[in-house]
């Protein structure tokens, strides 16, 4: 049997528990954004000013002979730390607001999350088949055509800002070194604000192709959905045993408490309630006990085999059926129907009538 189509939607559960493993969708594009943004900004400020100063410093040391002629091995190994050492000073701020600027990226894609299950080993990473499939897969296929169409779009950038150019750029081989470094400077920053443009247009259109993947790839099928319903609300059949339980646990209890009645009010087979007024203990009748069809009927063989008396009255057994909880008294809008029923057990029963005159 083939398998059945994904159609449907990814359910909030499944997009969860894929988030709590690290399946997000996440574009490659944004961080590679904000990190040009951030170095072209850079740039402009002193940090920018700063590298051009250590660059040019190192560079003029260098062409005028004071780290290009050690005498010792050890004064290469000091040559090489000053200059180094030089350089990355200048160049760990801009390595720390890179590593601020990838984790704001990721932040602003998919908020914040932790996850280890990344770093699992996982069989299915060793699945030939699978990794075949990754390997040329449409998605693959995508990022190797985005490449390769970025690498051509930036170097043509390029080769239009610096073309026009090329006399003032062989001219600066005969400038000082701080000159040639504030030219260079100026014309990268010419080129990273149509790279910045460029790369703006590649980002947005990577977000949307992910993100369309990761839709795709999430969908369920019916099958797959129904089974995260049961899972969530329990399966119905369980559900529908269990209510069946609690229904006839409840009858039993009310079949129970018809023997401590002291009159049934019935429809005459459709609604039973059995009353309970035992002044002056119980001042005001409670309901102790209700039942509609086969459960009236089991009440009322109970109410009769206990001497429990009956009393049919249809629109009252309707009223105290519906507005009447159980354990609860009647309300004040029942007194007047409810009077007429215990009227008629004054006539049944004296006794009763005797203890109610007492109570009154």
């Amino acid at each position: 049997m083939a398998d059945e189509e994904k159609t449907e939607e990814a359910t909030p559960k499944k997009l969860e528990d894929a988030r709590k493993k690290g399946d997000v969708p996440q574009s490659q594009d944004v961080p590679i954004l904000m990190m040009l943004l951030v170095t072209f900004l850079a740039l402009l400020s002193p940090l920018g000013d700063a590298l051009v100063e250590a660059v040019v410093r190192v560079a003029r040391e260098s062409w005028g002979g004071m780290l290009v002629r050690p005498g010792t091995l050890a004064d290469l190994n000091a040559v090489v730390q000053y200059a180094g050492g030089t350089v990355a000073k200048v160049f760990l701020p801009f390595g720390l607001l890179f590593m601020l600027v990838a984790c704001v990226s990721l932040w602003m894609q998919v908020g914040f999350l932790f996850t280890t299950d990344k770093f699992k080993l996982k069989l299915d990473q060793l699945n030939l088949a699978k990794g075949l499939k990754k390997m040329f897969g449409l998605d693959r296929l995508y990022k190797l055509v985005k490449s390769i169409i970025k690498l051509s779009v930036y170097g043509v950038i390029v080769y239009l800002v610096v073309k026009p150019q090329l006399d003032r750029i062989m001219k600066l081989i005969d400038a000082d070194s701080i000159h040639t470094a504030i030219e260079a400077l100026l014309l990268l920053k010419e080129v990273m604000i149509y790279i910045l443009l460029i790369s703006v247009i590649f980002a947005v259109i990577d977000i949307v192709w992910v993100r369309y993947r990761y839709a795709k790839k999430m969908r369920m099928t019916k099958q797959e959905v129904r089974d995260e319903v049961k899972q969530r609300q329990g399966d119905p059949k369980v559900r529908a045993q269990i209510r069946k339980k609690q229904l006839a646990m409840a009858g039993t209890r009310m079949i129970g408490a018809v023997e401590d009645a002291d009159v049934l009010v019935t429809n005459p087979t459709h609604y039973a309630v059995a009353l309970q007024y035992r002044p002056p203990e119980i001042m005001t009748p409670r309901v102790i006990a209700k039942g509609r069809n086969k459960l009236a009927l089991k009440m009322r063989a109970e109410a009769g085999k206990h001497g429990v008396p009956i009393v049919e009255n249809p629109p009252t057994a309707q009223l105290l059926y519906k507005l009447v909880p159980v354990d609860q008294d009647i309300p004040e809008s029942l007194y007047k129907a409810v009077a007429e029923v215990l009227a008629y057990i004054f006539r049944l029963d004296p006794r009763s009538r005797q203890a109610w005159k007492k109570a009154s």
